[in-house]
């Protein structure tokens, strides 16, 4: 499984390195809209990770903006917000931008891995 995760924090690429080792998948990490767009036209991913808090274009236009692009292509993958907001109006806010589900931080790897389960097309093995 390969999965983009958008995220601006200088942690993330720690953080996700150490998710993917313990999940055997492969997590590319985004620091910008820009980047992800780029990364989305040239390279295929099964789900996408989207901080809200993106510096520039949050992760809300960065949504609309992938789904403009996926739709002149003809292709979608699943969004998976992932923020520190935890009020049910963010969820709310999330999934009218276009995003597919929404995970709060911090978070426990084995939630990160249902919900990666739930919205992928390949088998990963569920972390207990």
């Amino acid at each position: 499984m390969r999965v983009l995760a958008v995220d601006d924090d200088a942690v993330a690429p720690i953080l996700f390195g150490a998710i993917a080792k313990k999940m055997d998948i492969e997590i590319v990490t985004a620091v910008d809209c820009s980047t992800a767009l780029s990364l989305l036209k040239s390279s295929q991913f099964d789900v996408i990770l989207m901080d809200l808090n993106l510096k520039g274009v949050d992760g809300f236009e960065c949504t609309r903006q992938v789904r403009a692009w996926q739709e002149e292509v003809g292709c979608r993958q699943p969004i998976i917000a992932v923020t520190g907001y935890a009020m049910s109006e963010d969820r709310t806010m999330c999934l009218q931008s276009g995003m597919d589900d929404y995970l709060s931080k911090p978070y426990q790897i084995k939630d990160l891995s249902e919900l990666l389960i739930k919205w992928s097309q390949s088998s990963i093995t569920p972390v207990v």
